[in-house]
């Protein structure tokens, strides 16, 4: 179950979302490039909250330097944002009630997995999903 829900949590991650990104270039450069957008104004939305703002993971990660701080600092999540706002890309561009939901429900799954996983706390989730929201309505 636990190597599911890492499986999972992957589809939020930095890698995921740049292979998306990549792929888009191919299919369409103006999505392409308004993904890449979206993940830049992510990173330094999240980051500079977690520059002014260091809050504990619930599995009490150790750093040693600014970066791993800012890293291992839980909120607001990162992936949850980066899940939403692919979920909100994809429900743009794809009409299917089916593919919408599915896109949703992904992203819901990651947000579950950063908790369970314990990397995030519900407050950290709900609040990286809301600035993925945020992110996604003002650029795509």
């Amino acid at each position: 179950m636990k190597l599911f829900l890492k499986s999972i949590t992957f589809l939020g991650s930095v890698y995921f979302f740049i292979f998306i990104v990549l792929l888009t270039f191919l299919l369409n450069q103006t999505y392409s490039l308004k993904l890449f957008l979206a993940l830049l104004l992510t990173w330094l939305i999240t980051f500079l909250i977690r520059f002014f703002y260091f809050k504990r993971r619930p599995n009490r990660k150790t750093y040693k330097n600014l970066f791993q701080k800012l890293y291992n600092s839980s909120f607001p999540s990162v992936h949850a944002a980066r899940a939403v706002v692919l979920a909100y890309f994809f429900s743009k561009i794809y009409f299917n009630i089916v593919f919408v939901l599915g896109f949703w429900l992904i992203a819901l799954l990651v947000c579950y997995t950063r908790i369970y996983l314990k990397h995030h706390y519900l407050i950290d989730v709900i609040c990286g999903a809301f600035f993925g929201f945020l992110v996604s309505v003002f650029i795509l």
